[in-house]
């Protein structure tokens, strides 16, 4: 509990109720639905792993926590999978404008679809085949604020050749 520190567990505990306290071994085999003999079985397996320093089913050798069936006060997270970040998506080019194929064309062979823009994991080919850790966001920043920038340009020069950006400074 204290490698998280009181602001971060206040938000993941009691905001979003994905950690919840337990008081013993009976209390985490009650919110987890695991068996107690079953809990009491691997965190002796962990215990004895970690007094080894490798663990000889996984071949692990990092034990950030020690725990054993005689401690009380857990902090039970729940964890569930989720995309971390995908790979693929609309084509876009250099201004984020959406691209859209032209069949049976070779060069010249995309096009942008006009007053469309998209950035961040919206998007794909930006990155290839995979892409360097830490750019996602990076990406979404730059190609969002080009796409912003665009998408107003676009409205502020089509709002003074229809008169309406002009009508409104008239009056």
């Amino acid at each position: 509990q204290f490698l998280f520190g009181d602001k971060v567990l206040d938000f993941y505990k009691d905001r979003l109720g994905l950690f919840s306290v337990a008081t013993d071994l009976a209390d985490i085999a009650s919110i987890t639905g695991c068996p107690l003999n079953t809990l009491m079985k691997t965190i002796n397996e962990y215990a004895d792993a970690e007094q080894q320093g490798i663990c000889k089913k996984t071949r692990k050798v990092v034990f950030p926590s020690s725990i054993s069936v005689n401690d009380r006060e857990f902090l039970i997270a729940r964890v569930t999978p989720s995309i971390h970040y995908c790979m693929g998506g609309l084509n876009i080019n250099a201004a984020a404008e959406v691209q859209e194929i032209i069949p049976g064309k070779v060069v010249g062979s995309h096009r942008h679809i006009r007053r469309l823009f998209a950035a961040g994991e919206v998007t794909g080919g930006v990155h290839g085949n995979n892409r360097l850790g830490g750019n996602s966001l990076l990406e979404c920043v730059v190609f969002g604020r080009i796409a912003g920038f665009r998408a107003a340009a676009l409205n502020q020069r089509e709002g003074f050749d229809s008169g309406c950006l002009k009508e409104g400074f008239d009056s």
